[in-house]
Parts: structure tokens; sequence; C-alpha cells
């Protein structure tokens, strides 16, 4: 019986050539396609997926109309995030993240790096997310003002085999931070 239509299968595939070189590349494509969107719907649910607390993890969005062109962006004004800690019971924690913008000099002693990414960000960063520290204690890390959390990898290329608890950083001739951790790599 399957010999039988696999024996048709084949006749009609041969008997009309292009209309099957069609339906052959239509399916190809078609299966590419469905194949791509499924690899790109698992990369978006698994980014930043490496949190422990990440089913509990919320992010802010501010929802706005100018000019009758409507915005959705992550970004809201510094103040909602105590102003909503405060009024309501169900939010366990916050924190505030900014990437700061422009391209900065980093200055340790003679040494100047240029163009390295900083994210200014509140105390209670290391309690909400899974960053794991491979220097210094989460809980005190930014505590104070002017400290500063740096990757593993800055660490290394910038500081070499030297600790950099306890260095200090000038950030663009403006301000000095005081490095109070060193974080792993986010993967």
């Amino acid at each position: 019986m399957i010999r039988s239509y696999i024996t048709a299968a084949v006749r009609n595939l041969l008997k009309y050539k292009g209309y099957s070189v069609i339906n052959v590349i239509g399916l190809a494509i078609g299966l590419a396609g469905c194949v791509l969107m499924l690899l790109y719907v698992q990369y978006e649910f698994s980014y930043d997926g490496f949190h422990e607390k990440k089913d509990r993890i919320y992010r802010l969005e501010n929802h706005s109309e100018m000019s009758g062109i409507a915005r959705k962006v992550a970004i809201s004004p510094a103040p909602w995030g105590p102003a909503l800690l405060n009024d309501y019971p169900g939010i366990e924690s916050m924190a505030r993240l900014k990437l700061a913008m422009g391209s900065h000099t980093i200055q340790y002693g003679d040494k100047a790096f240029y163009g390295e990414a900083i994210v200014y960000a509140d105390s209670a960063l290391f309690d909400i997310f899974t960053f794991p520290l491979v220097r210094g204690n989460p809980r005190t890390a930014l505590a104070a003002p002017f400290t500063a959390v740096v990757s593993e990898s800055f660490a290394r290329a910038h500081f070499g085999e030297t600790d950099p608890i306890g260095l200090s950083m000038n950030i663009s001739g403006f301000y000095s931070v005081t490095v109070t951790g060193v974080m792993s790599d986010v993967p």
C-alpha cells in the first residue's frame, strides 16, 4: 500500500516538474522561516534567564504620545521608582539603572580607558539581579555614593593582576569613584 503511494508521488513529481519544484521550494522556504522564528522566540525568552528571581523581576515602561506618535520606551523618570515602592506594598524592592550617554574616559593613575560603558545603579541592584561578585560584598558594594563595581574582564584588561578593590578611578574628569566590587562577566 505504501509502495503504491510512493510510486504515485514519484510519477507526479516527474510528470509535473515545474509545479513540483515550485512546491518543494515553497515548502523549504516555509520550514526555514518557521525554524528562524522559533529560534528568535527562544532567544527572546532566554534573555537574562540567568537571574535567580527572573520570575519576580519587572521593568517599568513609559507609554506616551507626542504629536500623534505613540512611543513605548523602557525609560521613566527617576522619582517613579521610590514612589512606586512607597505606594504599592506588593513591590519588594526596586533598582534604577541608567546607561551613561556618550563615551567616557576612565582614568586610573597614568592609564586612560576610552569608550567603556558606564551604568549608574541603585544599591539594591544586587538584591534583585543575580550578578555574582568575584570580589567585594554585594550588600555594601554600592551602598555609598561614588562607588563602582567593575566586570571581571574590565578588571583583568585594565588592572592586570592588581586587586582593584579600593582603587580610585576618575570618570571624564568630572568625578572620582572607588572600586568596591568585581562581578563575574554576564553570560
